[in-house]
């Protein structure tokens, strides 16, 4: 295959030098030649390919009107960011309520790290973080333009 690609690059350049077509077009060419010819001989019939993880359902944890978008796993607990009730709560595996922080504005995505549970805050651009039942802001040095991860 290599070889044809070849043959056709060599066909290619000849044609514009006749038609005196620019530099970058010639660039271009190359580019996507270089691009096709990377694939090789591979036979993608051959090929298996073996999922890293293999996700399984094991369980279905109803929320009722929790909206999350951000969770984070902490040993047999769940975080929650609830975006439309504006809080973070902790749950058990069953989807039972064990705590609940209130007033947030707009808790988007969360991490956890070392039982410190970070919470970006989408409307105030703000990360917080709770810790020992407390939360508190962590004063960042630029304005972020709606933070929305961690």
């Amino acid at each position: 295959m290599l070889v044809l690609l070849q043959r056709k690059l060599r066909f290619l350049k000849t044609h514009l030098k006749e038609k005196k077509m620019t530099k970058s077009a010639i660039i271009a060419l190359y580019g996507v030649l270089l691009i096709f010819s990377c694939t090789g001989n591979q036979n993608k019939a051959d090929q298996k390919i073996e999922p890293v993880v293999k996700w399984k359902l094991v369980k279905e944890i109803p929320l009722g009107s929790i909206a999350p978008i951000g969770i984070a796993a902490h040993g047999n607990y769940l975080w929650l960011s609830d975006v439309d009730n504006n809080r973070v709560i902790k749950i058990d595996l069953d989807g039972k309520i064990i705590e609940s922080f209130e007033d947030f504005q707009r808790p988007m995505h969360i991490a956890i790290q070392d039982n410190k549970l970070y919470i970006s805050e989408y409307t105030s651009d703000s990360l917080k973080f709770l810790e020992d039942g407390k939360v508190s802001t962590y004063t960042l040095k630029e304005k972020p333009d709606a933070i929305a991860g961690v």
